[in-house]
């Protein structure tokens, strides 16, 4: 039983490196920030001052140097702590919107690459993030990004709990359409 587990996961392994290699053998035409006509949904790992999370957004363009969009986070490390009389789902979520100015077209960069930064307001805390940005094809992509929250915003101090004044640091995939 045991030996048929270590089967699966190394062939696992193997299938996604083999995707990636491909991936990165073939060459790509696919831009990682498109402008006015790029969306993107996102999905990924995130981790709030050592407490790890999920993250999911939605981005959209406005010309070649900005983008706007929504992400919500949810921390779901078991060892985050919260009183009795709060919703733990609340503690530990947060719902935020931003502003990102990329780089790609300033820098010059190759299409399938970006940088981006911008500014956060969400219902916990206000950040500056910034990030990365890399596309394997027109659809699908990879990224990873840190920010810092600066302060609390809108939430009382004892309710803001996880978020203010840690950093933040998240990867996963991207979808364009």
């Amino acid at each position: 039983m045991k030996q048929h587990f270590l089967f699966k996961h190394y062939a696992t392994r193997l299938l996604l490196v083999s995707f990636f290699a491909l991936s990165a053998a073939v060459q790509v035409h696919a831009q990682a920030f498109d402008g006015d006509s790029d969306r993107k949904f996102f999905l990924g790992y995130t981790n709030v001052g050592g407490k790890n999370g999920v993250e999911l957004g939605y981005e959209n363009g406005i010309n070649d140097y900005l983008s706007y969009g929504a992400k919500y986070a949810l921390i779901v490390d078991k060892s985050v702590d919260s009183d009795d009389d709060m919703p733990t789902f609340y503690d530990n979520s947060d719902l935020g919107f931003y502003l990102n100015f990329h780089l790609m077209e300033p820098l010059k960069l190759p299409d399938n690459f970006d940088i981006y930064m911008g500014p956060v307001i969400s219902l916990k805390t206000m950040s500056f993030q910034t990030g990365a940005r890399y596309n394997f094809g027109e659809l699908f992509g990879v990224y990873a990004s840190a920010q810092y929250n600066f302060f609390p915003t809108l939430a009382r101090r004892e309710i803001s709990g996880l978020y203010p004044y840690k950093f933040v640091f998240s990867a996963g995939i991207t979808l364009s359409f």
